[in-house]
């Protein structure tokens, strides 16, 4: 969202265009909705807006979501942080989530259909191995306990970054995992 804001005031100073920033701050908030305030997570929806139904928080296969899960893609909002923490309840459970996602067992089942997340590039619930998730330890900057942004970054490297001839943990699409 300050990325949007910063856009919507250089559009607004700059150009006087205001049509344009308001059409991407809107876009920013897309991912409403996709939330499902009641479990506080993001949830597939049907054509018709209703929730998709069973729905398992955990798989990373058959719930809409590719090489994740819905925990994964819950954090799936890199230009929105104090949205977020809002919508998930506040600073304390926000960091609470945080926590969970990096010490939580991710059972063997809930990935073993998804070609690109492998044991190697899971830390808990965290997916290392796949880009969209590199920037969650970056959100504890947000919360009451931005020091766990330095812990668990260092964890990331030390457990995922090896010199060796398996040294990245997952697909590194387009040298992300590299940089």
């Amino acid at each position: 969202m300050i990325f949007v804001q910063k856009l919507y005031q250089l559009n607004n100073t700059k150009t006087g265009n205001g049509k344009i920033a308001d059409a991407y701050k809107k876009r920013a908030l897309n991912y409403h909705n996709v939330f499902d305030p009641e479990l506080q997570f993001v949830r597939a929806r049907m054509s018709v807006g209703d929730w998709k139904s069973p729905f398992r928080l955990l798989n990373t296969y058959g719930e809409s979501f590719i090489e994740r899960n819905s925990w994964n893609y819950s954090f799936y909002v890199p230009h929105g942080a104090k949205d977020l923490i809002k919508q998930t309840g506040g600073d304390k459970q926000f960091t609470e989530r945080l926590d969970s996602i990096f010490t939580m067992h991710l059972p063997d089942e809930f990935f073993e259909h998804t070609e690109d997340v492998t044991c190697e590039g899971i830390m808990g619930n965290y997916v290392h191995g796949n880009e969209p998730s590199h920037h969650i330890a970056y959100f504890y900057a947000w919360t009451g306990q931005p020091w766990k942004t330095h812990y668990w970054v260092r964890e990331i490297m030390n457990r995922m970054y090896q010199n060796s001839m398996d040294e990245l943990c997952g697909n590194d699409d387009c040298g992300q995992m590299y940089a």
